[in-house]
């Protein structure tokens, strides 16, 4: 007898989803045909291979179990022999899977049947352990997972790609995380970890305006003075935050309040009045002359920060220094008073805030001339009116 057209491919087409659900290829893991949990049931049961992996990515029906959080497959999984740690192409593994998507008692699960803590996933996990991961990608805080973490040895200092600690990462997170970073404490992290390039924990909340970790972590003892490889401290590194912190000013205070050495210099000798005059910024250097600065101290360069304000021509930064100026009449290397060079580049501007700084026009330079005699040898009436206050 002849099937008709029509029922003989209706026919073919259950025959070829009966076939594909009964003879899949064992190397390959395709979910479009058995994406319901009952259905994974009855195949695995049936014997197919509870460890199959999806050829593009690796993922497994336990990384699809943790990715749901059922943990009745899960555990239906685990009993049928499913490996408990093997990672996608990735470096994921189920628990990281968990992790991603909150899956709480999954996490708890994996965890309770030996999963590795400190398991290192892979590159797009920027090479986090297990519990690196945890702390870092959860953002509702579950204390009695952490306890879990580590009793099972979760190890509190380990470093990622960017060799940063949990403690570290979490420093400088935007999402603020306060009761991630005190339990790491209060667990023993090292407050005073430091990156390779010397980063602290304490310079991440500051970078990342985090105030109350800022003040937890003073609070709790944190060295003000460790340095980067720069040799900046948290206050110096903070000063290159840039100027559209409306905060910024306010963070700076704090360490200063905490008693933050505000003399220290950095590799290239430069001090916080440098920075803030290298980086135009004018609050934190008008903060810093109200403090018991030394305003003296040259870089590597010889320059000190007014000096600098000057080579910069930046007048708002030198108006602000000349306050805190103790010798506004020395003679530099050349032999020179400020005003002497000044007058020599017409500089004008510089010239009266000299002037109003109490700069004296009778100081002699190296070959015995004042600074008026200076400017009538320049033949500058502009700025011998200047000198003379006509």
């Amino acid at each position: 007898m002849v099937i008709p057209s029509i029922r003989f491919q209706t026919f073919i087409s259950v025959l070829i989803i009966f076939l594909s659900l009964n003879t899949m290829d064992a190397n390959d893991l395709n979910l479009s045909v058995m994406r319901d949990p009952k259905t994974i049931k009855e195949k695995v049961n049936k014997g197919f291979n509870v460890n199959t992996k999806r050829n593009e990515d690796g993922y497994t029906l336990l990384h699809y179990a943790a990715e749901l959080g059922n943990v009745d497959l899960a555990k239906f999984l685990i009993t049928k022999g499913a490996d408990l740690n093997v990672p996608m192409k990735d470096g994921n593994t189920p628990l990281a899977t968990a992790i991603s998507f909150s899956k709480t008692e999954i996490i708890r699960l994996l965890l309770e049947q030996g999963v590795d803590p400190n398991y290192a996933l892979g590159e797009s996990s920027y090479k986090r352990t297990h519990f690196h991961f945890f702390m870092t990608k959860v953002r509702k805080f579950d204390p009695t997972l952490f306890q879990l973490f580590l009793e099972k040895g979760a190890n509190l200092e380990s470093k990622d790609s960017f060799s940063e600690t949990p403690l570290l990462t979490i420093a400088s997170s935007e999402f603020k995380f306060i009761d991630h970073a005190k339990v790491l404490l209060d667990a023993g992290a090292n407050i005073d970890a430091q990156t390779k390039f010397g980063v602290t924990s304490l310079m991440n909340a500051v970078f990342s305006k985090n105030f109350v970790l800022v003040e937890e972590l003073i609070r709790r003892g944190a060295n003000l003075e460790l340095e980067t490889s720069e040799g900046n401290t948290a206050l110096l590194a903070m000063i290159n935050m840039g100027n559209y912190h409306s905060d910024k000013p306010k963070l700076f205070q704090i360490l200063l309040d905490a008693k933050a050495n505000v003399n220290h210099q950095n590799r290239e000798g430069n001090s916080a009045l440098h920075l803030s005059v290298i980086g135009d910024s004018l609050e934190i250097l008008s903060i810093l002359t109200k403090q018991n600065v030394d305003s003296s101290f040259k870089n590597s360069k010889g320059i000190t920060a007014l000096e600098q304000a000057i080579i910069n021509e930046n007048w708002s930064a030198t108006k602000l220094l000349l306050t805190i100026e103790k010798d506004i009449d020395g003679l530099d290397s050349y032999g020179s008073t400020k005003l002497h060079s000044a007058i020599l580049n017409e500089k004008y501007e510089l010239i009266q805030l000299l002037l109003d700084a109490g700069a004296n026009p009778q100081k002699k330079d190296k070959w015995g001339k004042t600074a008026i005699e200076f400017a009538e040898r320049q033949n500058n009436p502009k700025v011998l009116k200047l000198l003379l206050k006509e």
